[in-house]
């Protein structure tokens, strides 16, 4: 799966898998998600996940609950992904699996706990109050890790969610290493 070449961050591209690996039943869509307001050239190649042999037990009405009054909450926030939090978990809802590189307070990490129909992987440098509430009420369903993600294990995933630093080089040395 490959973006188009100058890709604009911010905007989020479906990318449709050529062929679809056995044991699959058809065809799925992939999307590069990408953050801040500048170009970037190249190209990025993500690999279909493979399904789970163990898939994590579904939420609780309980726990949908909870992680829905969070989601909420991000959505009225007035930051800068706020808008962008529905459609985020609408493209997660096509997704087994997600890695989020930028977890911060977990706004994104709530849509996409919404969205994503196994399992979401988020790395950060920082663990915050929010994100380790957020990561209770989650349980298996989500490994929060505090790692870089420029050294973080990228497993397969149908949809890779970068927002971390918003810097060139941070975003490059992302893709490319």
């Amino acid at each position: 799966i490959t973006s188009t070449e100058n890709t604009r961050m911010g905007h989020i591209l479906p990318t449709p898998h050529a062929s679809v690996p056995s044991g699959r039943s058809g065809p799925r869509s992939t999307v590069s998600v990408f953050p801040s307001s500048t170009a970037v050239g190249g190209r990025l190649s993500l690999t279909p996940s493979s399904p789970a042999s163990i898939s994590p037990p579904p939420f609780s009405p309980s726990q949908i609950e909870q992680i829905e009054q969070i989601y909420q909450t991000h959505c009225r926030a007035n930051r800068a992904i706020s808008l962008h939090l529905p459609r985020l978990r609408s493209i997660a809802s096509d997704c087994e699996t997600v890695i989020e590189f930028g977890v911060k307070t977990g706004a994104s990490s709530s849509a996409l706990l919404l969205g994503v129909r196994d399992r979401l992987t988020s790395y950060d440098l920082l663990e915050t109050p929010a994100a380790r509430q957020l990561a209770q009420l989650a349980g298996d369903r989500w490994a929060y890790r505090i790692q870089s993600s420029l050294t973080a294990p990228v497993e397969p995933c149908d949809l890779l969610f970068i927002d971390s630093l918003h810097t060139y080089e941070q975003l490059h040395a992302e893709l490319t290493r």
